[in-house]
């Protein structure tokens, strides 16, 4: 099992495939967090953006995907 945002671009290449039709969802977020103020930081600010520009692919793959395989059903543990 893997977390898809760090294999989708595998996934899309047809380097990996999903064996199974199941997945799970993350019960874990990420954050970004600092000081209030660095986040006026001009290297803090191009991270940012860089971080939502991967997060933004990463969900669009995933849309994709799911649309692709309408057999993919999410699993509760």
């Amino acid at each position: 099992m893997m977390r898809y945002g760090l294999v989708y671009e595998q996934i899309e290449k047809g380097q990996l495939i999903c064996p199974l039709p199941i997945y799970m969802k993350s019960q874990y977020d990420f954050y970004l967090v600092a000081p209030a103020p660095h986040f006026k930081y001009e290297k803090v600010v191009k991270f940012k953006r860089w971080i939502e520009g991967e997060v933004k692919a990463i969900d669009a793959s995933w849309t994709t995907y799911l649309a692709r395989h309408p057999d993919m059903e999410e699993v509760h543990v």
